[in-house]
């Protein structure tokens, strides 16, 4: 099998997981594509006729605003990443920036610092004195817990939900909002249905996947609802805040700090002593990357050795087994219009093949169309079938698996 890794992807890891491979550059036409931070966007924009080749991209992380979507779909790409491989690494980080926070760590390591170095310039070490120097430094830093402190968080999902679960350890008050997780799948969390019901939290965290819905959902409308100064947290993305509202609540006294894993560099400029950002390494840990290429790497030999997809942001997950008696599988991609499906059954029909399975799937905007057909009696011409089918309007890709 041809793959195109990227990103330092450890080869050995690909290799316990799927078999032979042969690495080649993305130029060369692979059969799947690896990676986890290299924006690919430009590349398939130079090099669209990659995607004749190309079955799967495999992202090593859980978001994919990488990863060209919209054009995997008109190559009949499937998508595959690995939501939640992260979700320890950046309920860490939440928490870690709240104790910082709260118990002014990194204004306390600064002033140590100030001071080392100046003893250092001067020469003058008398170690009984630093010793009194910074045990006098104490008094200006004393901090707060996070035991019975109030917490909002919003976004459920993966992280969300381990997030809360941390913050309920801590035995914080935790407030959650998300519309798409039921009430019963977060125990102790104090549900909230919309932004006119938020409470008086000190904290507020983001955890939301970055969507048309949530791109810029913390606006001016959810800052006017606040009733009590806050520390706003983002690990999510950045783009989920509209930074004119956040700005202006910043101003007003509503946003206390916010700390950000998005750099930006409007925000800091105004506020430089209110906000602190990190490099994205929210969910950048050893464990988390490896968990991730873990995951997206069974999926990817799930995926070809049966068509079946279970994280995908451009297919539903489904895993439907084949028959005993079906002893081929053929998975079309096509785009939704009328007659595709009658176009590729006939190609079948002329061949007096018997399909014994057929499902139907669509991409999230239902303009595109995933088919998995089973047949018992597929005889030695299924390359001259499959041409047939590509040949059909409209569609976009046809893989053969042999059962």
């Amino acid at each position: 099998m041809k793959i195109t890794i990227f990103d330092r992807i450890p080869r050995e890891t690909l290799e316990s997981k799927i078999g032979n491979l042969e690495v080649v550059s993305i130029e060369d036409g692979p059969q799947a594509v690896f990676l986890r931070s290299t924006d690919l966007k430009p590349i398939f924009k130079r090099m669209g006729g990659l995607g004749r080749y190309i079955f799967a991209i495999c992202r090593a992380g859980s978001g994919v605003d990488n990863v060209p979507i919209d054009w995997c779909n008109q190559n009949g790409i499937v998508v595959l990443n690995a939501p939640g491989a992260n979700a320890l690494a950046v309920r860490d980080s939440v928490v870690e920036a709240m104790i910082r926070y709260s118990r002014k760590t990194v204004a306390a390591r600064k002033k140590v610092e100030e001071y080392l170095r100046d003893v250092l310039r001067t020469g003058k070490n008398n170690p009984e004195e630093t010793a009194r120097a910074l045990d006098g430094f104490r008094g200006g830093f004393v901090g707060k817990e996070l035991k019975g402190k109030s917490i909002l968080v919003i976004g459920l999902g993966y992280v969300g939900k381990i997030v809360a679960k941390t913050c309920l350890f801590f035995e914080m008050t935790v407030y959650g909002y998300d519309p798409y997780v039921l009430s019963e799948n977060t125990p102790g969390v104090i549900r909230i249905n919309s932004f006119d019901q938020i409470p008086p939290c000190d904290f507020v965290t983001l955890h939301p996947s970055l969507t048309e819905e949530t791109g810029g959902m913390i606006k001016d409308s959810f800052f006017e609802k606040i009733q009590k100064p806050f520390v706003l947290l983002n690990f999510a993305r950045g783009e989920i805040i509209d930074e004119i509202a956040i700005r202006s609540a910043i101003e007003g006294g509503k946003v206390k700090f916010y700390i950000s894993d998005f750099g930006n560099l409007y925000l800091y400029s105004l506020f430089p002593d209110q906000t602190e950002f990190t490099p994205h390494i929210g969910g950048s840990t050893l464990e988390a990357q490896k968990r991730a290429l873990e995951m997206v790497s069974d999926q990817f030999v799930n995926f070809w050795r049966s068509g079946s997809v279970l994280n995908s942001p451009n297919l539903p997950a489904f895993d439907v087994k084949p028959k005993k008696s079906a002893n081929l599988r053929l998975l079309i991609s096509n785009k939704s219009v009328p007659g595709v499906i009658n176009g590729f059954t006939d190609v079948l029909r002329d061949r007096n093949y018997n399909i014994t399975g057929f499902h139907y799937n669509e991409d999230p905007s239902g303009e595109w169309a995933y088919n998995v057909v089973d047949i018992n009696n597929a005889s030695t011409d299924v390359e001259k079938a499959v041409e047939e089918i590509r040949r059909v309007p409209h569609v976009t890709k046809v893989r053969a698996i042999i059962l």
